[in-house]
């Protein structure tokens, strides 16, 4: 939706991403270009957003092993493709990258991955220093527009911190489900939504 919003005012995006192509489907394809690869991975789940403690800590390990070569990698890309600025959500390597890269960058976000993490590996030591290090790298941006559903604690590593409403929104007419699936007008609709990652495990008998 931000990317949608951007193009409305002629700025083409480059999106870094390893997320689904059809989440992109309605962007103006002249002003938007995907490039499927990633410069950070979040959380690792296991089903029902249980964290994945050893499988999280491994994967980021590794991400911070290849640093110096992602930050490498994407300078280069901004450089050769001429990017005058870097909106992050919430990749802390962005911070870096713009760095050497010499233009500004900003975090738009509800949350940084330095509140996950100090979080889930608060009970350990080992990973205190890597954590620490990612908040030294949210410090490098210029600025974090923190969304709603945020509080002051989810995005405590930026530097010059801004609370913002909802920076875009698409809006979409109501839709009659009954109609739209040929359902008996006496049905009564349960809905359920599952944002996360891995198998909603839910007895939806019991739930009904």
């Amino acid at each position: 939706a931000l990317a949608e919003a951007l193009g409305k005012w002629g700025i083409f995006c480059h999106i870094i991403t390893d997320r689904p192509d059809f989440l992109f489907k309605t962007l103006n394809p002249h002003l938007h270009r995907l490039h499927k690869r990633r410069v950070d991975f979040g959380v690792i789940h296991k089903d029902n957003l249980q964290v994945d403690m050893e499988a999280t800590k491994t994967e980021l390990l590794w991400l911070l092993n290849e640093r110096n070569r992602i930050v490498d990698m994407e300078v280069a890309f901004i450089r050769t493709n001429q990017v005058s600025f870097i909106i992050s959500d919430a990749s802390y390597l962005a911070g870096e990258i713009a760095v050497y890269a010499k233009i500004p960058c900003y975090l738009v976000s509800n949350f940084d991955w330095y509140y996950v993490y100090s979080g889930i590996f608060a009970g350990d030591s080992s990973m205190r220093p890597v954590v620490n290090t990612i908040r030294g790298l949210y410090q490098l941006m210029d600025m974090a527009v923190r969304l709603p559903f945020s509080t002051r604690d989810s995005i405590s590593s930026c530097r010059n911190v801004v609370k913002a409403g909802v920076l875009a929104r698409k809006p979409s007419g109501m839709a009659d489900a009954f109609h739209q699936f040929d359902l008996p007008q006496e049905n009564k609709i349960l809905l359920v939504m599952f944002g996360g990652e891995g198998v909603l495990d839910l007895n939806y008998e019991n739930l009904c």
